[in-house]
């Protein structure tokens, strides 16, 4: 009998060892999450920066997609608007704007696109980049029409619906070449 005992720790004892193999396993990879998770918000907190520098990247993203915006305006009106400049939805059907601009939101920031007639009767347009959380994913607001002249500021502001201005002082960023 005694053998036969033997011979059935012998079985459990790989088995056994299998087990607790996957249990250290399983601890050491949640440990290392849980160090993992700790040491980003430790750093977050330590170094405030990070979140600046992350919203730094959305505005110059921000920037980026109205400068997209005036060049799609530009091929539309050209090319599909018989010198007309289209709505959101007047570019992404003529594909002068891919899906991802379709929702209005990106990186952090919010957009609207406006075309417009202005009292003259000449086709315009206006780009507004707004943070989808000020203080947060960006700092500035942004700001360009069909003068292609990017402008900020560091508050919000209105749009005129009929002038299509917007009712603040801003100042510019980049002008067209």
């Amino acid at each position: 009998m005694a053998s036969t005992e033997e011979h059935n720790n012998t079985e459990k004892r790989p088995q056994e060892r299998r087990g607790s193999k996957i249990l250290i396993a399983i601890t050491l990879v949640v440990g290392l999450c849980v160090v993992s998770v700790s040491l980003v918000v430790f750093l977050e907190i330590l170094n405030p920066s990070l979140l600046i520098n992350r919203g730094n990247g959305n505005e110059a993203a921000a920037v980026g997609t109205l400068r997209t915006f005036c060049a799609s305006e530009l091929l539309y009106a050209e090319r599909s608007g018989k010198g007309r400049y289209g709505t959101m939805n007047d570019l992404l059907a003529a594909k002068y704007l891919d899906e991802t601009y379709k929702p209005g939101f990106k990186l952090g920031y919010r957009f609207q696109l406006k075309a417009y007639d202005d009292e003259a009767g000449q086709s315009q347009f206006w780009a507004k980049a707004s943070p989808a959380i000020p203080g947060e994913t960006g700092d500035r607001y942004f700001f360009v029409d069909s003068s292609g002249v990017i402008m900020s500021s560091d508050r919000d502001f209105r749009v005129n619906p009929r002038t299509g201005k917007p009712e603040a002082a801003l100042v510019p960023l980049f002008r067209p070449k």
